[in-house]
């Protein structure tokens, strides 16, 4: 989702994995004529997971695991900057990651590297970016009511994926409005000393071992 001085809003989905469908999906995306007069911020919320052992995991899931949330992450990232850069804006951008880079689930062992190197990618924006006063910054959900978890899991399933409020503290899991307040934090002026940090929004599961 991008956001500027214009009253429009527009965001940029590829059914295909591929990365070469990404790259250029997303050179054509960013440059839309309605974009032309620039952009000042970008949220970034795309993922799949598979709820596979490490040792189920095909090769093809791999690969669609990586394209999708990694490759597609850089190089709409990518984009995103060299037009800011072009227009000589100085933007936030926001990565919707996950609480599972950061506390590993069973049957997410590719889901959650991809998320971990995801922060790793946007620490280093941040630090590229920087001397264009460009700002990037990862919100971190934890157990979300989103698609990914509102399919039937498998007996090895860990309970925190489930649909439920089981091992978190508040004792549900969050909604999608629970995310909107950060987002609009990182997004804005409001963090404007704050660049390449992960804020996580688990009503503290990351707490309970």
């Amino acid at each position: 989702m991008l956001g500027n001085s214009c009253p429009s809003q527009k965001s940029f989905e590829s059914n295909h994995p591929g990365p070469k469908r990404w790259r250029s999906n997303g050179a054509k995306f960013f440059s839309d004529e309605s974009l032309e007069s620039g952009f000042d911020v970008l949220v970034h919320c795309a993922g799949i997971t598979y709820q596979r052992l490490f040792t189920e995991t095909s090769t093809d899931e791999y690969r669609k695991l990586i394209d999708v949330n990694l490759s597609g992450t850089f190089f709409c990232l990518k984009h995103a900057v060299t037009r800011m850069k072009s227009n000589n804006i100085q933007g936030s951008i926001v990565v919707i990651s996950s609480i599972s880079a950061h506390r590993p689930l069973p049957s997410q062992a590719v889901y959650s590297c991809t998320k971990a190197a995801m922060e790793s990618l946007v620490q280093s924006i941040a630090v590229e970016a920087a001397p264009l006063h460009i700002r990037a910054n990862c919100s971190v959900p934890g157990a979300g009511r989103t698609h990914l978890i509102r399919e039937p899991r498998r007996k090895t399933d860990n309970v925190a994926n489930k649909p439920s409020g089981n091992g978190i503290p508040y004792g549900r899991v969050g909604e999608p409005e629970d995310m909107v307040g950060t987002t609009l934090f990182l997004a804005s002026g409001l963090s404007a000393y704050m660049t390449g940090a992960s804020l996580v929004v688990d009503d503290g599961l990351g707490l309970r071992r």
